[in-house]
């Protein structure tokens, strides 16, 4: 029956089997054993909240949230009253988590965008976080020698200085 027909039983009928009362919104609530006219008010005063239809939460965060190439980042999902929790990358990731959320550890190989949503019977809702990825900077080599000139024969120090290098070699 649409809701607001007409709920009581049939006059003379013992009402104790298995209906199903169809609302509106396409939601189908199944009662068993139940007069339908004591559960009218309960309808019409917040169904939501009485058949636990309470929308979800998500949050979402990054550690750490900066990360240079080649390096790795844990995001955690924090999850309430959700059936399905899924995290997307703008990257092309996905992954499933369980109800209440996770962590996982993630390495992008540029600037990742990443949103949870969760999904209840409320509705659903949804967190964004972003991780960036820095690019190294190109290597660079000082040279220095102390004292700069000398005679022949005589001694000098030369100090060798890199930045963002894995390698130097002097010769």
């Amino acid at each position: 029956m649409e809701l607001g027909g007409r709920l009581a039983p049939e006059a003379g009928s013992k009402e104790n089997t298995l209906k199903t009362l169809r609302v509106r919104s396409s939601l189908r609530l199944i009662l068993c054993g139940i007069t339908l006219t004591a559960i009218v008010p309960l309808l019409i005063s917040g169904c939501a909240q009485h058949f636990n239809m309470v929308s979800p939460t998500v949050g979402i965060s990054a550690s750490p949230a900066s990360i240079s190439i080649g390096g790795s980042s844990t995001l955690t999902v924090a999850a309430t009253d959700a059936t399905e929790v899924t995290v997307t990358g703008s990257d092309g990731t996905t992954s499933t988590l369980k109800s209440s959320g996770g962590s996982y550890s993630v390495s992008p190989k540029a600037t990742t965008t990443y949103t949870a949503v969760a999904k209840g019977t409320g509705g659903s809702a949804s967190a964004v976080v972003s991780i960036t990825v820095m690019s190294a900077s190109a290597p660079s080599v000082t040279i220095t020698a102390d004292p700069a000139s000398i005679a022949p024969g005589s001694t000098s120090t030369v100090t060798v200085t890199a930045t963002n290098a894995t390698q130097v070699t002097v010769s």
